[in-house]
């Protein structure tokens, strides 16, 4: 049991999208044995459990931003975010005068 986070884990390193998209069984499989490592060099070295698990979390965090970095070609939504808190600048009106037709 608990063997969740590792399993998303694996399979976002492998290369997987959280935000939707299709994976494959080598990038999987690669996530697998790499996870597997990492958690095998963290539990010979005596990290606590809930250590293991913060940084199991920041990796998760840490590939699914790269992976929308690469998808989109930038951080799309820390963009979203700074466009939320910025504040709307105003249009600049334009005056349109409608041009005679000369028949």
């Amino acid at each position: 049991m608990g063997l969740e986070l590792d399993a998303i884990a694996a399979v976002v390193i492998g290369g997987t999208s959280l935000m939707g998209g299709r994976g494959s069984m080598i990038g999987t499989l690669v996530g697998v044995l790499i996870f597997g490592f990492l958690s095998n060099i963290l539990q010979l070295n005596n990290i606590d459990g809930n250590t293991q698990l913060v940084l199991k979390g920041a990796i998760i965090v840490i590939a699914v931003l790269l992976q929308e970095r690469r998808s989109s070609g930038g951080l799309y939504f820390l963009t979203q975010l700074t466009a939320r808190n910025a504040p709307e600048k105003p249009v600049p009106r334009q005056n349109v005068v409608p041009q005679p037709h000369g028949d």
